[in-house]
């Protein structure tokens, strides 16, 4: 990855910079540890399927962006990394992609902020009746 001869990164700030989507590989696995990501108020639309390794127990500040979707695929690996994910401000459209979050409460915790549904309601609110049929 791009960050890989920077072993003393603890902490990126990529926040403001008109980024819409993250592609994979883009954090790929090298030499760091990074605490924090900071991609907030970008215009994301799409995070690829790995594209944050080695991000154990980091934070991703993913506040205001244009995310829809939280696909298994993508976000998975990191929540049961420990990964925590700040996701307030997306238009998340909390449809069947959301189902496996929902199911999973310990992996739902590790979204750290009041994130919410293009409709109003958080997605910790979320009722399991809901994504009966996905």
């Amino acid at each position: 990855g791009a960050f890989s001869p920077l072993p003393e990164l603890y902490d990126l700030d990529l926040e403001s910079n008109l980024l819409t989507h993250i592609p994979t590989g883009a954090f790929a696995s090298g030499s760091y540890q990074l605490f924090g990501i900071y991609i907030r108020n970008n215009q994301i639309v799409e995070v690829e399927p790995n594209a944050f390794e080695a991000v154990n127990g980091s934070r991703i500040y993913f506040e205001n962006n244009q995310l829809s979707l939280l696909k298994e695929d993508v976000w998975r690996p990191l929540v049961e990394a420990n990964v925590s994910l700040a996701m307030r401000g997306n238009p998340f459209e909390c449809g069947c992609d959301l189902a496996w979050l929902v199911y999973e409460p310990e992996l739902m915790n590790q979204v750290i902020d009041d994130a919410m549904c293009a409709d109003g309601g958080y997605l910790h609110d979320l009722d399991m009746g809901l994504f009966e049929d996905c």
